[in-house]
């Protein structure tokens, strides 16, 4: 006769834990429309959540970490069968490599790079740069980039060779798409110069916080002075702070 099972009661530390986590707000800054730039928050009212929903605000960098996300898990996903004894046998030395090699240093360090200097490019130069360029500059490289080196992954598997200067005539398309879309590349690559070149002449001031942060560089100006700050600053509060709604809620209340 099985014997009903016991009760086990929570170690002092997770209980501890769990009840700090019935009064922690978290905030998310994420927003379209008339919202945007107001953050979502989640807060506990006698063991209630109450949500205010919000949504992400894309801008051209986080354009850029979503072509990073996806270009990077591809050339990762794609390194398991460079791993892999037997599929390994078949793809070394082909274009299969030579499309890892670039989805994973490319697709995915290049764009992280251009997401982080558009980013901090207002800070550093205190200049706004063409935002409608901006956001179509990452569309157009994570494009050309697809079509450049996706084809490379089908040429590999068939079995064109890398490093030899003349292809077999039934690989002509697909490296036709691979040359047409590393023009669309390069193009990709080449608006961000021109229109970072046009920002430092006749970009709008960006402010010393045109992204709304909480960061405390993003407290100095635009661009920094050569210590930051005139005198030692002071924080009084977490680095992602942003204020609800109900910025007044204490934590009483909240019982």
């Amino acid at each position: 006769m099985r014997h009903p099972r016991r009760p086990q009661s929570i170690p002092p530390r997770c209980a501890t834990a769990i009840e700090e986590a019935r009064f922690r707000v978290t905030a998310v800054r994420v927003p379209f429309g008339p919202d945007a730039g107001q953050p979502t928050q989640f807060y506990p009212r006698r063991n209630r959540f109450v949500v205010w929903v919000s949504v992400p605000k894309v801008c051209h960098a986080m354009l850029y970490a979503f072509g990073f996300i996806g270009l990077f898990t591809i050339g990762g996903l794609t390194g398991l069968f460079l791993g892999t004894l037997g599929t390994d046998i078949h793809l070394t030395d082909t274009y299969f490599v030579v499309a890892h090699f670039h989805y994973v240093m490319v697709g995915g360090m290049v764009m992280a790079f251009l997401g982080g200097l558009h980013f901090w490019w207002p800070k550093i130069t205190g200049r706004l740069y063409p935002e409608g360029w901006a956001k179509f500059a990452p569309l157009l490289v994570f494009a050309g980039f697809n079509c450049t080196f996706f084809p490379q992954f089908i040429l590999g598997y068939l079995g064109q060779p890398r490093r030899y200067h003349a292809y077999a005539p039934e690989f002509q398309v697909l490296n036709a798409m691979s040359t047409a879309g590393a023009s669309s590349l390069g193009l990709g690559y080449v608006l961000p110069m021109i229109y970072f070149l046009w920002s430092l002449k006749y970009g709008p001031k960006a402010g010393n916080n045109p992204w709304n942060a909480k960061g405390l560089e993003w407290q100095t100006a635009s661009p920094p002075r050569t210590f930051n700050f005139e005198e030692t600053p002071i924080v009084t509060e977490e680095a992602y702070a942003y204020a609800g709604p109900h910025e007044d809620v204490q934590r009483e209340d909240l019982q």
